[in-house]
């Protein structure tokens, strides 16, 4: 399915600041949502939501990838129209909105909820704040923000209830039963393209998970950290985007399928190829996790 890429996708840490002091006022009424969709590997041992806790831009709504998710097996997985649309509730987010998506590592987990709203349909402004939560606090201290957001939340408690629903573009999400398919195909429908690092793509570095690591069959190597800047906190410029997506035969108009570990950083992939112009792109959510566990797939390895 063709992503719409023509609305602007990034914010700078300036502009959110500027928004902040103004008391984050959208366009033509409507409102300015902030989320925090910070996550960590769980073998990292960070707890995001503590973190929000004790620092967050004000009035940021934290945004749990594992909480807005089916529960099943397999990690985060794909909400359906129903869960996503009673998470967004909750948190009082409507399809309308004006979103501004961060996270407290810089880009990391922002790529995954941007793509859930993204792919839910959402209507209003959606931006990623470029090197998140850290670029944001050299504009503004967490203590000029503890001020500030109790006078923001007296004036936006008044939020008027939507009866617009998000609703699931399933032509950017692959099952695993389509990815089975096209594995098959002498033609291959799209290309896959692995957002995990060399090591657990070529079978010579274990999965943080229990299970065996290596690739699918014609599967190309992305690491997600090739396409951001040194520090991870944000994307390359959209000529090295281009320049490294060339160098890795990825042609603008072809359909290209991101997969990762468990569904997180296919997204920072899948990012950077449509900040970088790209629009034929979908997600195949179950990732690794779910591919290497299936009785006789084939996985290959480096030799």
């Amino acid at each position: 399915g063709r992503i719409n890429n023509k609305k602007k996708m990034k914010i700078t840490a300036k502009e959110l600041s500027k928004l902040v002091k103004k008391g984050l006022k959208g366009t033509k009424g409507r409102g300015i949502k902030i989320i925090d969709g910070s996550w960590f590997m769980p073998a990292s041992g960070i707890d995001a939501l503590k973190i929000y806790k004790s620092d967050h831009v004000p009035t940021a709504k934290f945004f749990d990838i594992d909480t807005v998710a089916e529960k099943d097996d397999m990690p985060h997985t794909w909400p359906t129209e129903n869960t996503f649309n009673k998470e967004c509730k909750k948190l009082g987010i409507r399809p309308e909105d004006d979103l501004i998506i961060y996270d407290q590592k810089g880009l990391f987990s922002a790529a995954r909820v941007y793509y859930l709203f993204k792919f839910h349909g959402h209507q209003g402004k959606l931006s990623i704040l470029e090197g998140g939560l850290p670029a944001y606090r050299q504009e503004r201290t967490a203590k000029e923000d503890i001020e500030l957001e109790k006078t923001i939340k007296e004036e936006k408690d008044d939020d008027e209830e939507t009866t617009t629903t998000y609703k699931v573009a399933k032509d950017h999400l692959i099952s695993l039963k389509d990815l089975l398919k096209a594995l098959e195909e002498k033609e291959r429908p799209f290309k896959i393209v692995d957002a995990r690092s060399e090591g657990r793509f070529n079978g010579t570095e274990p999965e943080p998970r229990p299970i065996k690591s290596g690739h699918m069959p014609g599967a190309i190597n992305v690491p997600f950290t090739d396409v951001l800047v040194q520090d991870g906190s944000q994307l390359k410029s959209k000529e090295e985007l281009l320049a490294y997506f060339k160098q890795k035969d990825l042609k603008q108009d072809e359909p290209i399928v991101a997969s990762c570990g468990s569904g997180v950083t296919a997204c920072v992939i899948m990012y950077a190829l449509e900040n970088a112009g790209y629009q034929n792109l979908a997600l195949y959510d179950g990732s690794w996790s779910e591919y290497a566990v299936q009785p006789l797939v084939v996985i290959e390895e480096q030799l």
